[in-house]
């Protein structure tokens, strides 16, 4: 753990301990604001791990957390947690050797998805362990939105727009490429009625690909239909 880490580095460096008591105490407050009941759930319902790295707290949080989403999600609640004992004492359904020989090698969602169906706690884990753990990928997701669904591109509707967000995505993944928006007004493009720049950025080179202005002083329409989308 970072903590284990710190504790070594006085055997490299030279820091004073209140330097090292400093950096611990950073480590534990940002270990507070990032770690919620939510993440001590993934780490229980996820097959490798079955909570065995929480303190008591952090368990207990846990299975309040997944006692609350079965409730929202009108689950009986005592089955539920009922379940949740039988995993994580390998009895019962889980009993079974061929369950855990997978767990390893079969991702999180998958194991409950294909092999736990039945089980009164598979509609809360599948949910729980698709959650990404960072906002990154909400991120880009929201940056490629506003690239598309921009203040001159309003009248898409919400339906074309994910269609849209689909198609980019997987271009930029089946090409291999990185993109790098930036909508800012590019001063050199001003005069040629260019209204932003889109960096590609290659495996071996970088190049700039001016984009032109999608829309024409007299288009009027009220329809989405022929409206283009930057590649």
């Amino acid at each position: 753990m970072l903590k284990d880490t710190i504790l070594d580095i006085p055997q490299q460096v030279d820091l004073t301990s209140s330097l090292i008591e400093s950096l611990l105490k950073y480590v534990e407050e940002r270990y507070e604001f990032c770690s919620k009941p939510i993440h001590f759930a993934a780490n229980l319902l996820d097959a490798r791990f079955k909570g065995e790295q929480l303190n008591e707290d952090q368990l207990m949080e846990a299975i309040d957390f997944i006692s609350e989403m079965a409730r929202s999600l009108n689950l009986d609640v005592g089955k539920v947690v009922a379940n949740l004992a039988q995993f994580r004492t390998k009895t019962g359904f889980f009993s079974r050797n061929s369950l855990w020989d997978s767990a390893n090698s079969t991702h999180p969602v998958i194991w409950w998805q294909g092999l736990c169906t039945s089980q009164p706690l598979m509609p809360i884990a599948s949910r729980i362990l698709k959650r990404p753990p960072s906002s990154a990928c909400s991120e880009r997701n929201w940056s490629l939105h506003g690239l598309i669904h921009t203040s001159k591109r309003n009248r898409l509707s919400q339906d074309k727009i994910q269609k849209l967000v689909a198609i980019h995505s997987n271009l930029v993944i089946n090409e291999k490429q990185t993109f790098i928006y930036d909508a800012r007004p590019v001063p050199l493009l001003e005069d040629t009625g260019k209204d932003y720049a889109v960096l590609s950025v290659h495996e071996d080179e970088a190049e700039i690909e001016s984009e032109s202005d999608a829309w024409s002083e007299d288009s009027n329409s009220d329809s989405d239909e022929n409206i283009p989308l930057s590649a």
